[in-house]
């Protein structure tokens, strides 16, 4: 049978039409032993159907028929010359192949034009002409060469040279990082990824961990796939940000067409990026998301960001299964740096329906098991704020690391490790307090700078450490007052103080019955929570 079917397909390779079939159904009929299938009709018309292009051609037929007629007797001599000319300009075609120096010279100088559709239709040109299977096999190739021009070369780790984590907003996004966030629909993905590049594109401080901390200003770019254009417009407008020309939306995208995606990021040279969503924008391929294989492209943007294009903080938007957790396989979160589940807040917790809870699962920076709760402010820009452990909650002191930050806060100079060491406002152990200023400059929420002091004469520096603080910034931001959102449908929260006329104030009431703070201060809503509130209703014991 496997010879049959390797003659029915080699035929069908050629002449894959009902002439095709008759030929392949003559030949098989001379065959006695199976005489008796004739009687039910043509056995070889549903082998036939099924067929599809494959390895299996006209060279596969004629190599089948010189087994069994080596000399060629079954050709007369017009014939047989007709084969040999066939096959001498076969074999001259197969020689006929691209260098690799040609293939990457004409790649590169397509990869440089302007016109998308013309890039791919003359790199799958390209790719027939240097006998690859697609045009994915160039890309590849090209990739490869790109990569390898770029990348640094392997070395011990004595040999390393010293670099600093960056941070497009410290403590909080580093660069270059990955983070997946995953949550149902409706629960604020694209509207927490848009805010946060609000603060990016417009350069607006961020507050975090009772400080606001300088961001990282820069373009950024919205690869979408999710949602239709004029929907994309509208959730843009709802968030008022004010250098339009920085941000940049590229429609329609797909995360298999890689060289579009690296020209991309090196005319723009954005310093963040969304991907919405991983699903949407994996074209034919989204059906396989329980498949490992899925993960790849994430596998790629990892490796891939700061050598192909310059380091950038990648957010890439998921869904969440119907039972809990994210969708598809375990390599996609085994692919990105960090995860993120966004949530709506449950009935009882206290929050507003118009917040959102972060909860942090896998962490390359150590956050796993961290809880954010997040709000928008009035700028529609966002807080985002921890909800300490239960460990740390019984304290009343707090952490080693927010004694730290505490006492650097109320510091009008710089500290030593040994001036913490030494406060007894910090307390803790040496081996806590030196762990604990790694990690704070490891998150980037802590200045740091080395000096050589006289009694180091050998040399050798002292770090010295201060709170980072956004330009022109001297005071916590849980020192200011608060001023909530009303939130047009978004996430709702709280800002730094705006000042208005007293006069102007309407009566307020606590939207969760707790004593207002300051209540000789003007919120802009009328719904506003104060400091307390929001304090107040992220308590922990609610969590736990």
């Amino acid at each position: 049978r496997e010879h049959w079917i390797k003659i029915g397909m080699a035929i069908h390779s050629v002449l894959p039409n009902e002439k095709g079939l008759e030929l392949w159904s003559d030949w098989s009929r001379k065959d006695a032993e199976f005489a008796d299938e004739w009687e039910k009709g043509n056995p070889c018309e549903n082998t036939w159907r099924s067929f599809k292009p494959g390895s299996v051609g006209l060279g596969s037929l004629i190599w089948q028929a010189d087994r069994a007629d080596p000399k060629r007797t079954r050709f007369d001599e017009k014939s047989k010359k007709i084969l040999e000319t066939a096959e001498a300009a076969i074999q001259r075609t197969r020689e006929v192949v691209l260098t690799f120096d040609e293939v990457i010279r004409r790649g590169m100088k397509i990869y440089e034009g302007d016109d998308v559709a013309r890039m791919n239709y003359e790199l799958h040109a390209l790719a027939m002409e240097a006998r690859y299977k697609d045009q994915s096999g160039v890309e590849k190739l090209l990739l490869d060469h790109m990569t390898q021009k770029s990348k640094g070369e392997g070395h011990t780790m004595a040999e390393r040279k010293a670099s600093k984590r960056d941070y497009l907003i410290p403590g909080l996004l580093p660069s270059p990082y990955s983070i997946l966030f995953f949550g149902e629909g409706g629960s604020g993905k694209s509207a927490t990824a848009i805010a946060l590049m609000k603060h990016v594109v417009d350069g607006i401080p961020f507050p975090l961990k009772d400080q606001l901390v300088p961001v990282k200003k820069g373009p950024v770019v919205y690869f979408n796939g999710d949602m239709s254009e004029q929907d994309f417009e509208s959730e843009f407008d709802l968030h008022e940000i004010k250098n339009e020309q920085d941000f940049h939306f590229e429609p329609d995208f797909n995360l298999y067409r890689r060289m579009q995606f690296v020209k991309t990021m090196n005319e723009i040279k954005p310093v963040m990026i969304c991907i919405d969503s991983l699903s949407s924008c994996s074209g034919a391929k989204a059906g396989d998301e329980n498949k490992a294989e899925f993960a790849q492209p994430l596998y790629w943007l990892n490796n891939s960001n700061g050598t192909l294009w310059p380091a950038c903080t990648i957010v890439v938007l998921h869904h969440a299964a119907k039972h809990g957790g994210y969708r598809g396989s375990t390599a996609i979160t085994a692919a990105v740096s960090e995860v993120w589940n966004i949530t709506e807040p449950k009935k009882d917790s206290g929050l507003s329906a118009d917040q959102r809870v972060i909860t942090i699962g896998k962490s390359r920076m150590n956050r796993k098991g961290e809880t954010l709760i997040q709000s928008q402010m009035d700028d529609l820009t966002v807080q985002i704020k921890e909800i300490k452990k239960k460990e740390e909650v019984q304290t009343k002191a707090g952490t080693v690391a927010d004694r730290i930050m505490n006492r650097l806060m109320t510091s009008e100079t710089w500290m030593s490790r040994s001036d913490l060491n030494a406060d007894p406002l910090v307390g803790g152990s040496v081996a806590a307090i030196q762990k604990t200023l790694q990690r704070l400059e490891g998150r980037g929420v802590v200045e740091v700078k080395e000096v050589t002091t006289e009694k180091n004469s050998r040399g050798s520096s002292t770090k010295l450490y201060r709170i980072l603080l956004a330009q022109g910034e001297s005071q916590r931001v849980g020192q200011q007052a608060q001023t909530p959102s009303e939130n047009k449908g978004l996430i709702g929260g709280q800002t730094a103080a705006i000042e208005h006329p007293k006069e102007s104030c309407p009566p307020i009431e606590s939207s969760t019955g707790a004593p207002s703070e300051g209540a000789d201060e003007c919120p802009l809503s009328s719904h506003a929570r104060t400091q307390a509130e929001v304090d107040g209703a992220i308590d922990q014991s609610i969590w736990d």
